[in-house]
């Protein structure tokens, strides 16, 4: 069977369109298969979550959906953090307390002025001051701040920190609030004499931990939710 020239260009256009989506089709599944073995692989590996006993619901498919966990206990002598390869499902990891993760305090690093402090404690006010709230998730809140502020990603002063852009949604209500004397008293303490929580943990959030990619779950206390972060270290 002989074709035109026209015929001819138009079989090979078709022959050259259909191996380009079959090599497509190809690397997609071998992509696809790498990731899923790395993932299964890597979800296992719970290390370093902190001093104590901690159960965490890991899903070894898909760490954004809550079917097909699988529960794992781990024991951790040493403080330190989730290895980079583990994904939790954040919002199921229960990883201990305040008083599991708190270490031999570090110096706030940065100067800061008595407005500054004052805005803190109306910062702390907002985000964890009723009374039913302990002065340690207080002095979390707290110390997450100056973490913040030590690290120096979120400005070079505390005002700074305090105000940056998405940083504390509650942060506009401050020229407006009254502060309580145990939160300027917490303040005070910790930036007299230095933070207690480890350098990494500078996220907190109320109802269940960050989920971003990255995030890495550290403790609870009344209903407000600590994380570190692989990408702050």
């Amino acid at each position: 069977m002989r074709y035109t020239y026209k015929q001819l260009r138009l079989k090979r256009a078709l022959h050259t369109v259909f191996w380009t989506i079959m090599l497509i089709i190809s690397l997609a599944v071998i992509v696809y298969g790498v990731a899923r073995f790395t993932g299964e692989a890597m979800q296992k590996s719970i290390v370093d979550g902190g001093v104590g006993r901690y159960t965490a619901t890991i899903n070894l498919t898909d760490p954004l959906k809550s079917s097909e966990n699988e529960v794992y206990s781990v024991v951790v002598t040493d403080i330190g953090c989730l290895s980079e390869e583990s994904e939790i499902l954040a919002s199921e990891a229960n990883f201990g307390t305040y008083g599991d993760i708190v270490e031999k305090r570090h110096p706030v690093l940065v100067e800061c002025t008595e407005d500054e402090l004052e805005e803190l404690a109306r910062l702390a006010f907002l985000e964890a001051g009723s009374d039913w709230i302990s002065d340690d998730c207080i002095r979390a809140v707290v110390e997450v701040v100056f973490n913040q502020l030590n690290y120096g990603q979120w400005g070079r002063t505390l005002h700074e920190v305090i105000y940056s852009p998405g940083n504390y949604e509650p942060a506009y209500a401050i020229p407006y609030t009254e502060s309580t004397e145990r939160c300027r008293a917490i303040v005070k303490d910790v930036y007299e004499n230095g933070i207690s929580l480890p350098s990494r943990v500078m996220f907190f959030r109320a109802w269940h931990y960050h989920q971003w990619v990255g995030a890495v779950p550290e403790f609870e206390i009344d209903g407000v939710f600590f994380s570190s972060s692989y990408w702050c270290e």
